[in-house]
């Protein structure tokens, strides 16, 4: 699962380019994910005040950074956290440590309930299954109160 960031802080551009990251390692055959039955999902970073909860559940967040990614095993009820860099590199090194371990392998926490997971999930107003429409953030309006 990946936190990206908001339009605000990262254009259609800079999104798209992470969106073809992901699917090329999901899907490539020389990806990472390839062949093994992952599922790449992504959701908008920080949105509300629930799905700030929701991702520092998971040890990401604001405080950690976007964008961001985390491996979640549902079977056996635990997860961990990237702590590297969100490139090609970066990410197959991550998912190598979680395939097969070894020294400098990152570490596997249990996961935290899943109904409070998916209630966190479902207050923040995200959804999984919602299509981006591949345009960039509407403009802001000035508040006038705010001056």
């Amino acid at each position: 699962m990946s936190f990206l960031p908001n339009l605000y802080d990262c254009n259609a551009k800079c999104r798209k380019g992470y969106l073809d990251l992901l699917k090329s390692e999901a899907t490539e055959e020389n990806g990472i994910g390839f062949g093994r039955g992952w599922l790449f999902i992504w959701l908008d970073g920080g949105l509300s005040e629930e799905m700030i909860k929701f991702e520092e559940d998971l040890g990401v967040g604001p405080g950690v950074g976007y964008p961001n990614m985390v491996v979640i095993n549902g079977k056996k009820e635990k997860y961990s956290p990237m702590r590297g860099s969100f490139s090609k590199q970066g990410i197959r090194e991550f998912l190598k440590g979680i395939v097969y371990g070894g020294k400098g392998a990152s570490p596997l926490y249990p996961l935290p309930p899943t109904d409070k997971l998916l209630q966190r999930l479902k207050s923040s107003g995200q959804s999984v299954i919602k299509d981006w429409d591949g345009k960039d953030a509407p403009p802001l309006e000035d508040s006038k109160d705010e001056l």
